[in-house]
């Protein structure tokens, strides 16, 4: 198994497989394997990064009431 620093990914620009950008690494999701973490997801896109926003009761209001919470712009990779 590729040991990675995650450093290194965060904030990395993203393409499709058609060359175009959707964003940047905003969000990364591991899991516990064993002793091992492994990825099981990146968010990336511009409700990638409000996402990270309901961590807290005031984000979590302010990106229902904008209804964005489940908004397309979020891509789990």
């Amino acid at each position: 198994m590729a040991t990675v620093h995650l450093d290194h990914l965060a904030g990395r620009r993203v393409f499709s497989e058609h060359g175009r950008s959707i964003g940047y690494i905003e969000e990364i999701v591991a899991e516990r394997d064993g002793s091992d973490l492994v990825v099981i997801e990146f968010h990336v896109g511009i409700f990638a990064a409000l996402e990270r926003l309901s961590a807290s009761t005031i984000g979590t209001a302010l990106l229902d009431f904008f209804a964005l919470r489940r908004r397309e712009g979020l891509y789990r990779i």
